[in-house]
């Protein structure tokens, strides 16, 4: 991350608690499943994007990556000034204990101070595809060639073909909903 972005999550946070209704279209897709962040996803005019890897932070025609990888201190105010200020908790997972910080159906993962994961379970994020909780399975299947579905001991999953972006479906026909994706690792008790 640059200096230029770590100064403007730094002056960001103050927005974090003023909410808007604009839209940003996520990482310039134009496909018809990219449908626009909800308000709960966009703060002033900052918005997170989900990436397989990690996540965007947009900002003034900007977006700047952050890697799976990254120290809390990145994300973090990332998180604030997007969605309001992250609650933290420790949580243990089969790979062991890790960090969550959570705002508004969001959660990042931390082993240490490394960002490691993310859960969407309602905050309005959207992937650099377009997908978001809502999305239908014929949509999942659209916007990740080569994806692989499969019932599990949670129900129907999906996960792409180059890994990293996964999710869950409330059914397996082509209408079926997701009703939650994942990046990276996760804690998700089987």
């Amino acid at each position: 991350m640059t200096r230029r972005t770590a100064a403007l999550l730094l002056c960001l946070l103050p927005l974090a608690a003023c909410g808007t209704d604009d839209a940003v279209d996520p990482v310039g897709q134009a496909s018809p499943t990219a449908a626009a962040p909800t308000s709960a996803a966009t703060t002033g005019t900052a918005t997170l994007v989900l990436l397989p890897d990690g996540i965007a932070l947009q900002h003034d025609g900007t977006t700047e990556k952050i890697p799976f990888g990254s120290g809390t201190a990145i994300v973090a105010p990332a998180l604030a000034a997007t969605l309001g200020e992250p609650k933290q908790q420790v949580v243990e997972c089969g790979q062991g204990s890790r960090t969550d910080l959570g705002a508004g159906g969001f959660d990042v993962l931390f082993d240490g101070e490394r960002f490691v994961g993310w859960d969407e379970s309602g905050a309005g994020l959207v992937t650099d595809t377009g997908l978001k909780v809502g999305s239908t399975r014929a949509e999942v299947q659209q916007a990740l060639p080569g994806v692989t579905f499969s019932k599990a001991t949670l129900g129907d999953e999906f996960l792409g073909s180059q890994g990293g972006l996964a999710g869950f479906l409330d059914g397996a026909a082509p209408t079926s909903r997701v009703t939650g994706l994942t990046g990276g690792e996760s804690c998700v008790v089987r």
